[in-house]
């Protein structure tokens, strides 16, 4: 039944439940009907047969002296039976001897069948039965019965199967309301459960236990799901601070031992002066210049961790005051550029403003960065409202991103370009993505190479005082709280 596919599971289940009493219960009243039509068939023949007979007898002097008028007579008083229609006496010869109808407009009889017994037609019956005098056949009579009487019981049967049937199904609505709970309630529970685990990310609720079937069998193995899955996370998560917590600790202490390096290095470069060969005075540069990026990736390393570990107060953050903050701040990097940056109008979001403002000097850097040369950087960025979120566009006109690698750029440390071709250490949009995951929303790129990139941030319309957003699905009904207890 596709139209059932998507339907309630308690839909479902009465579905199943009116639809096999009504095949079940039209399967019966389909029965009787048969029994009734064949038993009144029977009656009517068997009714027929003995009038027949009586007439037949009553004919016996009438056709043995040729007497029409007394057999004519004698076939009047069936006027008693109003289900006759007609009647006739035929001569041994079959030549009609005697008749009669009960109007004119039945007097066309049937011509006579050739052989004795009943005979049924849709409306009709009729039934042939020899005349005998002493063994001997001296005539038959014939009997037009009307079977319009059969047609008007089955009707009243019929619509008492009906009332029967509706009623059959108005009690199997009301008893499966209530019988189907305890097959329909524990899966809606685990249904309820899961979208609140899958949006809450809550692994510490369970589900009531059912028992020892199979419902109880699946609640089972739900909770075990679900503490399997919190143990994971929990290892996950521990692990996850422990190697956040080691890369603070050690690119904090390698930062001395490299301003050390690199602060001996110019020492040593200023002491020996003229001394120093050119070869020399190249692998000295090499060295400093090695520690000054080492320097930089532990601080873009340090600027990661941070934003990791620090989730800030969440407050009202207008967009349009921290793009503006940026562009001051990027104005140098702008005007060596020669870039047009274009800004629309911008929401106020709910947000931590640092995060927000690295953010967007990320992407704005990008954008003014990674151009072809001779082109004029240009950069906009608009929003518009999408449902529950808000969609703020960062696009440029720079060398774009080939769709395969649309994913990787995310990722910490990961560059497309060499750095004599772009200068970066590749942690920028892994910072943007985390800035963005903590605040509830997503991080896109759409680009093609050649034709400029576009990043699109989805943040959440509305937060809670806290800062923290929750799904409006996840404020269940109370008589869910009821079934969903902590685990």
């Amino acid at each position: 039944m596709p139209w059932l596919a998507d339907r309630p599971i308690r839909q479902k289940i009465t579905a199943v439940i009116l639809v096999t009493c009504s095949l079940a219960l039209l399967l019966a009243c389909s029965a009787l009907a048969l029994y009734e039509l064949l038993d009144f068939r029977s009656a009517t023949a068997r009714d027929a047969t003995a009038l027949a007979d009586v007439l037949g007898e009553n004919s016996q002097a009438a056709l043995t002296f040729d007497d029409a008028e007394a057999a004519t007579k004698l076939l009047r008083a069936l006027q008693a039976e109003p289900t006759v229609l007609g009647a006739r006496v035929y001569r041994a010869s079959r030549e009609a001897f005697a008749d009669y109808a009960r109007s004119h407009d039945q007097m066309a009889f049937p011509a006579l069948p050739d052989s004795d017994g009943p005979h049924f037609t849709r409306r009709t019956l009729t039934l042939l039965r020899p005349i005998t005098l002493e063994n001997r056949r001296i005539g038959t009579i014939a009997l037009l019965i009307d079977l319009t009487g059969m047609y008007v019981r089955l009707a009243v049967f019929g619509g008492i199967s009906l009332l029967v049937l509706l009623g059959c199904l108005g009690m199997a609505v009301l008893v499966s309301s209530r019988l189907q709970r305890p097959i329909s309630e524990p899966i809606l529970v685990l249904a309820q459960l899961a979208k609140i685990v899958a949006e809450r990310k809550d692994y510490t609720v369970r589900a009531p236990p059912q028992g020892t079937n199979e419902i109880g069998l699946l609640t089972d193995a739900f909770n075990h799901m679900l503490s399997q899955i919190a143990r994971h996370a929990d290892d996950l998560a521990s692990t996850n601070a422990e190697l956040q917590q080691f890369a603070y600790v050690a690119s904090h202490d390698l930062r001395e031992p490299l301003r050390m390096v690199t602060v001996y290095m110019g020492i040593l470069e200023r002491q020996l002066g003229d001394d120093l060969t050119d070869q020399q005075r190249q692998f000295l540069d090499f060295a400093v210049t090695g520690a000054r990026r080492m320097q930089t990736l532990i601080s873009d390393l340090l600027a990661f961790t941070k934003t990791s570990h620090s989730h800030g107060s969440s407050e009202a953050i207008d967009l349009n005051i921290v793009v503006q903050e940026v562009l001051t701040t990027l104005r140098d990097q702008i005007e060596t550029a020669k870039a047009v940056v274009e800004v629309g109008p911008l929401p106020t979001v709910a947000g931590t403003r640092t995060k927000l403002a690295l953010l967007f000097q990320n992407l704005i850097g990008n954008g003014l960065k990674f151009h072809p040369e001779g082109k004029t950087p240009r950069v906009s960025i608009s929003s518009r409202k999408d449902g529950p979120m808000w969609e703020i566009a960062v696009a440029d006109n720079g060398i774009g991103i080939d769709p395969e690698y649309q994913n990787q750029i995310f990722a910490v440390f990961q560059r497309l370009h060499g750095r004599e071709e772009y200068p970066g250490n590749g942690m920028g949009l892994a910072i943007c993505r985390k800035i963005v995951e903590q605040h509830h929303g997503q991080l896109q790129v759409r680009s093609q190479l050649g034709q400029g990139a576009t990043f699109l941030i989805r943040l959440p319309n509305e937060a809670p005082p806290d800062g923290h957003p929750e799904p409006e699905a996840v404020r269940e009904s109370s008589e869910l709280h009821d079934r969903v207890k902590p685990g």
